[in-house]
C-alpha cells in the first residue's frame, strides 16, 4: 500500500493502533514506577513510609507531633463555671479546649510593692497572680490614692505587671496595699499536632460558642501556651538517620 494514510495503524480509531498506544502508555508507566523505586532503595532519598522502613533498621523513629498546653485567664460574673471541653480558638481558627472545670471567681493577693516610671507603675505580688495581659485589676489600699484605680493591666512576669497611673504619686507607694480580680485560670490544651497551638503570653483567644456570664475574649497567662510541635519532616528525619550510620563509634 503507497497511501500512508491508509497504513492500519494510522487509521482513526483503528484496533492495533489502540493497542500499540497502550502498550506504549503502559511501559511508560512501568519506567516512572521503577524511577520512583530507584528513588525508595537508598536512605538518601527515600521519603516517607520507605524512609521511615530505613530509619527503623537503626531503631530510628519519627518524631511525633504534639499539642500545645497552657492556662488562659477567663473574666466574667463571679461564681460562673467554665465546663471542661469548652472551645476557645485564636485569631488564626486554631482551637484549644480547656481540659477541666473553671470557676470565675473574686479573688484579692497581697502587693509587695509599687514603684513608678513616669506613667508606668510597676506592682509585685506576693505571690503568683496567674493573671493576662488584658485583664482588669483593681488595685487598693496605697496611701498614695493615685494609685488605687480599677485598670487593665500588662503582665510583664509570674508576679509583676504594670499599669498606667495618673500624675506623679510618690515612689515606692506605702500603705497595706492589695490587687483584686474576678478571675478564673483553666487549663488548655490545642486540637492541633503541631506549632501552630503555641502562643505568647498576653494573647487573646475567643470563645468558639459564647458562655452566659462569661466574656468572649480571654487571655493566656504569662507562661504561654508551649509544647506544640510538627510531625518531623522527612528532611529532619533523614538527617537523623545519616549522623547515625556515619557514626559507628564504639560497641556500647
Amino acid at each position: 500500500q503507497t497511501d500512508t494514510s491508509k497504513y492500519v495503524t494510522d487509521v482513526r480509531n483503528s484496533a492495533i493502533g489502540a493497542i500499540g498506544d497502550s502498550m506504549a502508555g503502559g511501559f511508560d508507566e512501568n519506567n516512572d514506577v521503577l524511577n520512583q523505586l530507584i528513588i525508595q532503595l537508598f536512605p538518601q532519598t527515600a521519603t516517607g513510609i520507605f524512609l521511615e522502613r530505613w530509619a527503623s533498621f537503626f531503631g530510628i523513629t519519627r518524631n511525633s507531633g504534639f499539642q500545645a498546653i497552657g492556662n488562659v485567664v477567663f473574666t466574667g460574673t463571679a461564681a460562673t463555671s467554665i465546663p471542661s471541653a469548652t472551645l476557645v480558638q485564636k485569631a488564626d481558627n486554631t482551637q484549644y479546649a480547656t481540659t477541666a472545670l473553671g470557676t470565675i471567681s473574686t479573688q484579692s493577693i497581697s502587693v509587695a510593692n509599687i514603684t513608678r516610671s513616669g506613667t508606668v507603675a510597676t506592682v509585685t505580688t506576693s505571690s503568683n497572680h496567674n493573671l493576662g495581659t488584658g485583664v482588669t485589676v483593681t488595685i487598693s489600699g496605697a496611701v498614695e490614692t493615685d494609685y488605687n484605680i480599677s485598670v487593665l493591666i500588662t503582665v510583664t512576669g509570674a508576679t509583676t505587671f504594670t499599669y498606667t497611673v495618673a500624675g506623679s504619686p510618690t515612689t515606692p507607694a506605702t500603705g497595706t496595699i492589695l490587687a483584686a480580680f474576678t478571675t478564673a485560670l483553666v487549663p488548655i490544651q490545642a486540637s492541633t499536632f503541631d506549632n501552630a497551638g503555641n502562643a505568647i503570653a498576653g494573647t487573646q483567644l475567643a470563645l468558639v460558642s459564647p458562655l452566659s456570664n462569661v466574656d468572649n475574649t480571654c487571655y493566656v497567662d504569662y507562661a504561654g501556651l508551649v509544647g506544640g510541635l510538627n510531625v518531623e519532616t522527612d528532611e529532619a528525619l533523614r538527617i537523623r538517620l545519616q549522623e547515625r550510620t556515619a557514626n559507628f563509634t564504639a560497641p556500647f
